[in-house]
């Protein structure tokens, strides 16, 4: 299995945007499409613990301590972090950390410590604000409302103090069904102009007692889309490497054609931007610009 398959499974149980702004939390050292023949899992990443990688022949090590949290000036083999970048780095060996994002999801590392003390009634003291999505669709104007209140009833639509939010765009949308559809309008290899609507939800996915950054975990998105005969998901958003990733993945899978849109989505670093475009949206999606559609 390749690193990157792994790596999206973490981030589906605790994404890395759940992380605190000290942490740093994420694949530290690595290679994202490495093909994994080993995993060791440890509290924190020491050389006895690389030492030990090597010995098992793993070239994973997740740790739930990241080895380093801020930036460095200098890799000098003085201090114990620059040695284990060294000694991974020889050995090719990938160092990821689930740090404070793992203690902020509700199934996470604080929801094991109230498991072994056995504690009932439990409940999340501090949930993170301010994470959200946008979802943009295409929609037949006399199917909007009954969309729009799947959206609303899956959590979606909320703005702070205000529910049920939209954008509405009017416009007309063309479409030739081929003889291999299964026109909801219209008739096969015959061209159809309908008004349409573009329904533009500020999300925030808010599910009691977990958060979650893909649009199809745990909500009836894909229910909604399927019943409304949409074949196509269009992303655009922020972290690339979390959100847009997952989400486009998830849809794929799901039968969906994904299209990324560069110009609209951002990530942390212009580095990871540009790896995301380059090296893993175009295994699954088709990349263009917001002016191509």
């Amino acid at each position: 299995m390749k690193l990157n398959k792994i790596i999206q499974s973490l981030e589906e149980w605790a994404p890395s945007i759940y992380q605190e702004s000290y942490d740093n939390s994420g694949l530290i050292i690595g290679d994202i499409n490495s093909k994994v023949s080993g995993c060791l899992i440890t509290l924190d990443c020491t050389e006895e613990v690389v030492d030990e990688a090597i010995k098992k022949n793993c070239n994973l090590i997740i740790s739930h301590h990241p080895i380093l949290f801020k930036s460095i000036n200098r890799i000098n083999f003085n201090t114990w972090e620059s040695r284990v970048i060294k000694k991974s780095v020889k050995n090719d060996i990938n160092i990821y950390a689930l740090h404070t994002n793992l203690d902020n999801v509700s199934n996470g590392v604080n929801k094991k410590i109230c498991d072994i003390l056995q504690m009932d009634n439990t409940e999340i003291l501090r949930k993170k604000e301010n994470i959200s999505c946008r979802l943009d669709v295409y929609i037949p104007e006399k199917n909007k409302d009954e969309f729009l209140k799947k959206i609303f009833e899956t959590g979606g639509g909320i703005i702070g103090n205000y529910n049920e939010c939209s954008f509405q765009i009017h416009g007309n949308g063309t479409f030739l069904p081929n003889d291999q559809a299964k026109p909801k309008i219209g008739k096969k290899n015959k061209k159809e102009t309908i008004d349409e609507i573009k329904n533009i939800e500020k999300n925030i996915l808010t599910v009691p007692g977990k958060l979650g950054l893909n649009a199809f975990i745990n909500t009836s998105l894909d229910e909604v889309l399927k019943k409304n005969n949409i074949e196509e998901v269009i992303l655009a958003g922020t972290v690339a490497s979390i959100c847009i990733d997952s989400t486009g993945r998830s849809a794929f899978e799901k039968g969906y054609k994904v299209t990324m849109l560069q110009d609209c989505i951002s990530s942390r670093s212009i580095f990871e931007n540009d790896f995301y475009f380059d090296n893993v949206f175009p295994l699954y999606a088709t990349v263009k610009s917001s002016t191509e559609i």
